[in-house]
């Protein structure tokens, strides 16, 4: 179990610098700029990542709920995303609404990124 999260934690972190690597090749321009209307800059995908992992460090931290409560709401949820993940086909970004806002560099972005990741890291 330990050497399978040792591989998960390396992976993450090998994951985390290709990101950044291919992100630091373009210019600011490239790395703000949205490819078309509705879809994420460089910067907003990485921003997207950076609270994904900030969020899974506050799980972490706060740890499981005394008394975990299971609702048939909940259930039903999980089963439609797995039942998407299943067929594996490519959905769109969330909303407008959800993306992430427009970050102007990516120097804070990779501290954040970094923090997070080295949390979760010591669990």
């Amino acid at each position: 179990m330990l050497q399978d999260m040792k591989r998960l934690c390396d992976r993450l972190d090998h994951s985390r610098a290709r990101v950044l690597g291919l992100v630091e090749a373009t210019d600011e321009h490239q790395r703000s700029a949205q490819p078309a209307e509705g879809k994420w800059s460089m910067l907003q995908v990485v921003e997207h990542l950076v609270l994904a992992e900030e969020g899974t460090l506050r799980v972490f931290e706060q740890g499981p709920p005394p008394e975990p409560k299971v609702k048939v709401r909940s259930l039903l949820a999980l089963r439609a995303i797995e039942g998407l993940f299943g067929l594996r086909a490519r959905l769109p970004v969330p909303s407008k609404s959800l993306a992430p806002p427009v970050s102007d560099s990516l120097e804070p972005l990779r501290a954040r990124w970094t923090t997070a990741g080295d949390g979760i890291i010591q669990y």
